[in-house]
């Protein structure tokens, strides 16, 4: 994570320095099927390309909310549009389709997110994640793997590195969206991406995930981080961090408490070892998630608890697969 960076302030894009290490081992050829398992079957339900295409995101920003719960429950997306629910503020489970805003809106670099599960190159990894998910497999097992995945598969991790940035302009000047593949096909990503990627990773491999976006203390410094959630067989959740060690496999309630992290805490073992303690997090109400919530097939219940129908959108991202 690099210093004085918050993606909500154009400004410091280009003061951000460079992570602490920068992973250079190639991506070994996976041997595992692409075939789709339950978790990445809910990628054949609707075609992507509406919301790639739909820079400000007016399809789902516009769109009237539902006038009763009726309008939530039919059961085929393809033929009735896809119940969206938007949602900030805590962690989130990222389904096919799923939309995170940038910082574009805000005078910011970075266009909106679209988690495009078709992507050729995000089925390729996600295909190695689903390699850890092997019988016996311990969690501490499966998440040094997804770290590992992660960081020799996005190589390019600082924040002026020129094929990050060229990839944020294209899609700026396009006025587009941007798939998270497209991050792995330039082997570029800063700690979205890899928080993003380890997300998606970590369910492949069989585990509990979130995703979540933080206000990040280390020391004098304070910026904007995101990272990834597992949760451990006591239902606790472990902060996942490919890109900054010092918040890597810390308990989430120890870096929300006033004081941080310590060298007492208990991690979950790896080899990354923190440079400083200290550390502490805050969960921030940016960005907005835009999370597909009635799937064919989605791994996931058919509805979450509806608090407020205002929070749903049905929309067609694009033409039927």
């Amino acid at each position: 994570m690099p210093i004085a960076f918050n993606p909500f302030n154009p400004l410091s894009w280009f003061a951000a320095m460079s992570p602490t290490t920068t992973p250079t081992t190639t991506a070994p050829t996976s041997t595992a099927s692409t075939a789709p398992s339950d978790r990445v079957t809910q990628a054949g339900l609707f075609n992507t390309d509406g919301l790639i295409k739909d820079g400000p995101l007016s399809q789902l920003r516009k769109a009237a909310p539902p006038t009763s719960v009726a309008e939530l429950s039919t059961v085929d997306p393809r033929d009735h549009g896809v119940v969206y629910k938007q949602v900030s503020g805590r962690g989130v489970r990222l389904n096919h389709g799923s939309v995170v805003e940038g910082s574009v809106d805000f005078g910011g670099l970075q266009p909106n997110y679209v988690i495009d599960l078709k992507h050729p190159r995000l089925q390729k990894l996600l295909a190695e994640a689903r390699a850890l998910d092997a019988p016996g497999t311990s969690l501490r097992a499966k998440v040094n793997g997804v770290v590992a995945l992660v960081q020799r598969t996005l190589t390019e991790g600082a924040y002026d590195a020129p094929a990050y940035l060229k990839l944020l302009a294209d899609n700026r000047h396009q006025r587009t969206n941007i798939t998270l593949g497209d991050y792995l096909a330039h082997g570029a990503g800063v700690c979205r991406e890899n928080a993003l990627l380890t997300h998606l990773s970590l369910l492949e491999a069989g585990c509990t995930s979130e995703y979540l976006y933080c206000n990040a203390n280390q020391g004098a410094h304070s910026e904007d981080h995101a990272v990834a959630l597992v949760t451990d067989d006591s239902g606790r959740q472990i902060v996942v961090d490919s890109y900054n060690r010092n918040f890597h496999g810390f308990f989430l309630d120890d870096l929300r408490r006033p004081g941080g992290s310590a060298a007492s805490d208990k991690r979950l073992p790896g080899d990354a070892v923190p440079s400083t303690y200290g550390c502490t997090l805050k969960i921030v109400d940016h960005p907005v998630y835009w999370v597909p919530v009635r799937a064919l097939l989605a791994p996931l219940p058919p509805m979450p608890p509806i608090d407020s129908l205002t929070n749903f959108r049905v929309v067609r991202p694009g033409p039927r697969s």
